[in-house]
């Protein structure tokens, strides 16, 4: 049953389309002329992309029928956690460098990425790890945590405003799984909940060839 599946994809800015583009809407467009001429554009149009094409793929629709909000529950303006009005899933996105991974699930569901360490991975140790969490052994391992951390506060909707040290992974809050994505070049994980047990999600190349 594929609402028993947490469904995760992936994808790279070299897989853009002019066509991709057209699938925003218009409060996406105009966020999207304030970021032209960066990576932050491309990366904005490849996570909205990616995301409308999976929703759609599981409903069987058209990418460019598929809505997303993105309300902050604090200030009312778009840039809070995405959500896709009218779909029977709860949806996450994340993108870092020149990837994008998008989320899909019948429960709450989280997602992350990263390429790199934006500083010297052990100056962020603070603002990551819990009390008596054990230090990583390199960036790898510390961003393998990192990723895992942020699925989790985005699957609970707190994001920002729940600090990473008082998210401990021996027992993530409200009974999530916590699993690790195989994304080649890049450390991802998804967190998830009210999904049955069964095999550890897999991220799936888009578009698929």
């Amino acid at each position: 049953m594929l609402a028993d599946i947490v469904h995760v994809w992936w994808a790279s800015t070299e897989d853009l389309s002019e066509e991709h583009a057209r699938w925003l809407d218009d409060t996406e467009r105009e966020r999207l002329g304030r970021l032209r001429g960066t990576g932050d554009g491309d990366r904005f149009v490849l996570g909205a992309a990616l995301l409308r094409a999976l929703v759609a793929d599981l409903d069987g629709t058209d990418p460019a029928s598929v809505a997303l909000d993105r309300t902050c529950p604090r200030c009312g303006e778009q840039h809070g956690p995405v959500t896709a009005p009218g779909r029977a899933w709860q949806v996450s996105v994340s993108h870092s460098g020149t990837y994008a991974v998008a989320a899909a699930a019948a429960g709450p569901v989280g997602v992350d990425v990263e390429t790199h360490c934006p500083a010297d991975w052990r100056d962020l140790l603070p603002r990551v790890l819990a009390h008596g969490e054990s230090e990583p052994a390199d960036e790898l391992a510390f961003l393998a945590t990192w990723v895992r951390k942020e699925a989790v506060v985005k699957a609970t909707r707190e994001g920002l405003s729940r600090a990473l040290p008082t998210v401990t992974l021996a027992d993530p809050p409200n009974g999530l799984l916590v699993r690790g994505l195989d994304v080649p070049g890049a450390v991802a994980a998804v967190a998830f909940g009210g999904v049955r047990p069964g095999p550890a999600p897999v991220a799936r190349r888009w578009p698929r060839g």
